[in-house]
């Protein structure tokens, strides 16, 4: 319990100093996303013949009601057009999916256009790309999209030649008649699936986990455990298709997110997954071999070819091991609640590393050169 209060109060302190304004302010992630008058002003109410309803925890059913006001972070979940049509429910803040924002999604690709998240350029174009590198007959596969707040990936998924998309989310979407090809499902309903997706696909979604910032509790190890269970519930040989920031060091920018340099990136992947390749602005490259390629993986600042490093997330394709290869060296990050000695060193360990990444962040902060 100490260990976690002093986790917590670690993670508080670094938040705080994330909302002092400094130079750098003009990359932080709430600087960019628009005011409620700029997309407010162009949000369509749910029609009477698309209302979506969701079961509510003690069984009854209920219509979502969505809210006037625009998504939080919009621009990293959706381009602009797609802003203008997607709503959060007002009681569950789940977002709210209809037929018009799937149709909107189809309209700017028959015209030629991106559906790429605007703080993502070419995003979707690198997940379509990845796909195609992938040995999959994806029209007879099982694909499944960890943390979606929009549904810009199932749709390039869909393009692809998928018929059927899982979304999972901590807060699952609200899916609207209309769009039979999508299956919300939460992360607790995830958690006990085993072995029955062929491709997994998760952009910007993990280095947020365990971190607080959209309502999920407070976990030092939220992105580790959520890499041991999509490896889970991947099938043998099954493909992972991973986009989070990278750069020269491994960071923890307080609740916004993670920034995996060389030594946590290794961490995520240990003997869970082979990294085959990635996919960067068009480019394809090998795994491990090929990080100090262009584009690298883990770009120093002025070496990045976006604004902020927290946008530098190259689609990983990662591919996973057997389990007889993973069981020797997996971290049972399950045992972290146990008393054991054993486990009680594990905990020390993990704080250890949690607090070193914390304490180099702050220093970073105090001197005008942090993440934020």
């Amino acid at each position: 319990m100490l260990i976690f209060q002093v986790v917590w109060i670690t993670c508080f302190v670094i938040g705080t100093l994330a909302a002092i304004p400094n130079k750098q302010s003009r990359n932080n992630n709430e600087s960019q996303s628009p005011t409620n008058t700029e997309v407010g002003s162009k949000r369509l109410l749910i029609e009477h013949s698309e209302q979506c309803t969701y079961i509510s925890p003690d069984g009854t059913k209920i219509v979502a009601q969505p809210a006037s006001e625009p998504a939080t972070y919009g621009p990293q979940v959706a381009s602009s057009a797609l802003l203008a049509l997607l709503h959060l429910d007002v009681n569950t803040k789940r977002p709210i999916w209809t037929k018009g924002v799937v149709d909107e999604l189809d309209k700017i690709v028959a015209s030629g256009g991106s559906i790429s998240c605007e703080h993502y350029p070419h995003s979707a174009e690198d997940v379509a790309l990845a796909v195609g590198h992938i040995d999959l007959d994806i029209a007879n596969s099982k694909v499944g999209v960890v943390s979606s707040i929009s549904p810009w990936v199932e749709h390039v998924l869909k393009s692809a030649g998928s018929s059927h998309v899982v979304t999972i989310d901590y807060n699952e979407p609200i899916v609207c008649t209309g769009i039979p090809w999508i299956e919300s499902r939460s992360v607790a309903q995830f958690g006990a699936e085993v072995g029955l997706y062929d491709l997994l696909v998760s952009f910007s979604g993990i280095e947020h986990s365990g971190l607080g910032r959209y309502g999920d509790p407070i976990n030092e190890v939220g992105d580790i455990e959520a890499m041991q269970q999509m490896h889970k519930a991947l099938a043998p040989g099954g493909f992972l298709l991973l986009a989070i920031p990278t750069a020269h060091e491994s960071k923890v920018a307080g609740i916004y997110h993670r920034i995996y340099g060389p030594d946590r990136l290794a961490w995520l992947l240990e003997n869970r997954f082979a990294f085959v390749g990635r996919v960067w602005n068009g480019h394809v490259l090998g795994g491990w071999s090929d990080v100090l390629s262009h584009p690298k993986l883990f770009p120093k600042q002025n070496e990045l070819d976006v604004p902020a490093d927290w946008m530098n997330q190259h689609v990983l394709i990662l591919q996973k091991l057997p389990d007889s290869i993973n069981r020797t060296r997996e971290m049972n990050i399950s045992i972290i609640g146990d008393s054991s000695p054993e486990s009680q060193l594990l905990r020390m360990a993990l704080l250890a590393v949690t607090m070193a990444i914390a304490v180099h962040t702050i220093r970073r902060r105090m001197v005008g050169i942090g993440p934020f």
